[in-house]
């Protein structure tokens, strides 16, 4: 990491990218790791966020022609992406980004109104480093295991869509409303055993909503 990378700083004065104890600091590392030995070429189509882009395995077949790039991290915030923002989506210059954050956040006891505090920073972050890059937002998912936060997640992805709704570069694309059956109960099938994790029947049934956007702005 560079000097120039680690001195970037957000609206609100605080230093990003600085070397600091994280929970997630050794994922990061591990990217920069591979990036110094295989660097991605500029403007990529960035996927980041938690679990749920972590293990979209298949993301590379799924959007073959499309330079996409996983830089997911497990078990990750909003709070914990605006800690790593400079580490993580600036430095590879994409010309789109896609993320998926909000679920962790409110399974750790983190309000609707915290949740669009930290999804507001993320939104200055981007338009202060990477102004007119355009961002698709991924809903935040309906799951069994925590069928609990299914009324909040829903306030967090109608809050955020009327955020965005203005910036014709951003978008929130709603997974969400494909996982739930006609009684709105999380669809079982596109679960994995821990009733938590997408399987690859639901990531399948991403692509078709994903892939539009995708075309749009990842090509030439």
């Amino acid at each position: 990491m560079t000097m120039a990378m680690a001195m970037w700083v957000g609206s609100d004065g605080a230093l990003l990218g600085a070397e600091a104890a994280g929970r997630f600091d050794g994922e990061i590392r591990a990217f920069e790791r591979r990036d110094a030995t295989n660097p991605p070429a500029p403007g990529v189509v960035l996927f980041t966020g938690s679990s749920s882009v972590v293990k979209w395995r298949s993301l590379a077949d799924d959007f073959a022609g499309y330079p996409v790039l996983n830089r997911g991290f497990g078990g990750s915030t909003w709070r914990d992406l605006n800690h790593y923002f400079v580490r993580v989506v600036p430095r590879y210059q994409p010309r789109a980004v896609v993320v998926y954050e909000g679920d962790n956040d409110l399974a750790a006891g983190r309000s609707v109104a915290e949740c669009l505090a930290d999804f507001d920073k993320f939104h200055r972050l981007m338009r202060e480093h990477l102004p007119g890059a355009p961002v698709a937002i991924l809903a935040v998912k309906p799951s069994a295991s925590r069928r609990h936060l299914m009324t909040a997640q829903t306030q967090l992805n109608r809050q955020i869509q009327e955020r965005i709704r203005s910036d014709e570069n951003w978008a929130l694309l709603d997974i969400a409303s494909l996982m739930v059956d006609s009684a709105g109960e999380p669809r079982a099938e596109l679960f994995e055993p821990d009733r938590l994790h997408v399987n690859a029947a639901g990531y399948a049934l991403w692509v078709p909503l994903v892939r539009p956007w995708v075309e749009k702005f990842g090509g030439p």
